[in-house]
């Protein structure tokens, strides 16, 4: 049953990372737009900023929920694997408050998680693949040897 559970969450996640993601693309390509029309009216300065408002409004809330989004994902994947993940605190230099109000790791902070989580899934595939390098090598010269053998008669 938790297999079926964690594929389903993971199914899910998957899906809410994909959504999120159009949604990003799609009001960066309107903020693009809503630019380039500015542009095409000729407005300056502050009239440019009121003009593309709301395009900038949707596209930073679709990023942030984007990035919250993902922040949340590496985390779990951290406190799967036991990767110890930074405190989140106020003035934590590695967790921010994004404008949906959700608690984030900052790039620096993400980058290092990654690649704790990436040492700590190569540490335990290690012995796996040597291992499995092993046990290839053992087949591959039995599989020599019972071709020579063939070939002899």
């Amino acid at each position: 049953m938790s297999v079926r559970m964690s594929l389903a969450h993971w199914w899910n996640e998957r899906g809410k990372i994909a959504r999120l993601t159009r949604e990003a693309e799609a009001t960066s390509d309107r903020l693009g737009k809503a630019y380039a029309e500015a542009k095409e009216k000729n407005l300056k300065g502050i009239e440019v900023q009121e003009y593309t408002a709301e395009a900038w409004g949707e596209y930073r809330w679709a990023s942030d929920a984007l990035e919250d989004a993902l922040s949340q994902r590496l985390v779990l994947r951290a406190h799967r694997l036991r990767v110890p993940v930074p405190q989140r605190s106020k003035d934590s230099k590695d967790w921010e408050e994004s404008s949906l109000y959700v608690w984030r790791l900052t790039q620096d902070a993400g980058y290092q998680l990654r690649k704790a989580i990436a040492e700590e899934v190569e540490m335990r595939q290690r012995p796996w693949l040597n291992w499995a390098a092993t046990v290839v090598s053992v087949l591959s010269l039995l599989v020599a040897i019972l071709a020579l053998r063939g070939g002899a008669r």
